[in-house]
């Protein structure tokens, strides 16, 4: 075992042990540590609340925070999640530092958004082409959008702004040769220096 792999499962543990993982049984930890991420019950991350207050919606807790999404999101939230514990998205010397600027490519239910708040980030510019993705994505930071803290951007981002098809669902949103038709977005870089 790699010392990444190491450091993700003692991480899970940890989120465990600290009381962040409740509907994770203790009794599943041992089987769980010793298989591969990609046979993990991710349903264990993520658990739909009874909130009907958003009709069609399902909040999902999870250890990072509360995510709405639709019923069919359990199990790609939860692998995203084991994701956002493990740190993935951190590499040695990209970290969110306080008073960052972020940009959040495939914003999917908000996850990483959510990260990168509470790392410190002063504004999460996110960008989420599937439209019911967007519509969670959006009820989920209803209030971090009206204060300014996330803007949310309802298209890809291409190499260049022009029309592009694009396709999939819940997790799995790209650019293809079919699918619905959407104006992409440009990022352009840019330095201080």
């Amino acid at each position: 075992m790699n010392l990444d792999t190491f450091n993700w499962r003692l991480r899970v543990l940890q989120s465990k042990a600290t009381g962040k993982l409740p509907a994770l049984p203790w009794s599943h930890l041992p089987k769980m540590m010793a298989q591969p991420f990609e046979k993990w019950d991710y349903n264990y991350f993520a658990t739909s609340l009874s909130d009907r207050s958003v009709p069609g919606m399902v909040l999902y807790e999870t250890p990072v925070g509360r995510f709405y999404g639709r019923q069919e999101d359990q199990d790609s939230i939860g692998g995203v999640i084991v994701e956002e514990i493990c740190r993935v998205y951190e590499r040695p010397p990209v970290a969110v530092r306080p008073g960052d600027v972020v940009v959040d490519l495939g914003g999917h239910l908000g996850t990483f958004t959510r990260v990168a708040l509470d790392a410190g980030a002063k504004l999460v510019v996110a960008f989420e082409a599937n439209a019911v993705n967007a519509h969670c994505f959006r009820t989920t930071f209803q209030g971090e959008i009206a204060r300014g803290e996330v803007v949310l951007v309802e298209s890809p981002v291409w190499s260049e702004p022009c029309t592009v098809h694009f396709s999939g669902q819940g997790l799995v949103g790209q650019i293809a040769d079919e699918g619905d038709a959407k104006e992409a977005v440009r990022l352009m870089m840019w330095s201080a220096n």
